[in-house]
């Protein structure tokens, strides 16, 4: 007698986590338990970073490619920081008018009760 090959179920009640990317510093949310980048490019970028960082620290020569690669690294993610920052305070904008308007809202159901 066979068993039949059971069908692997994934499970959808996990829950989902809100993150912040170590190369950008932008919110993105991921069910993995180990996920530190938002996207696969960042996740190869800051290896080459770390890479190229590590190497000059330990008092390597870098060659004339990749000291240029390492400024080229850090400029692309002082701008990518640079758009974040701006996304999160323009969100952190709205949020804030958002919580004044309820609560001009909520003293406005106040006044009304306190009316009647």
């Amino acid at each position: 007698m066979t068993k039949r090959k059971e069908k692997f179920r994934r499970n959808y009640n996990t829950r989902k986590q809100v993150k912040q990317c170590i190369l950008c510093w932008g919110l993105f949310y991921t069910r993995g338990k180990h996920t530190k980048f938002c996207c696969p490019q960042h996740t190869k970028i800051w290896h080459q970073y770390n890479y190229l960082l590590k190497k000059k620290e330990q008092g390597l020569v870098l060659r004339d490619w990749e000291a240029q690669m390492l400024e080229n690294l850090e400029k692309f993610i002082a701008r990518e920081r640079e758009k974040v920052r701006e996304q999160l305070e323009s969100l952190q904008g709205t949020y804030a008018s958002q919580t004044e308007g309820m609560k001009h809202d909520a003293q406005i159901l106040q006044v009304k009760e306190e009316r009647r």
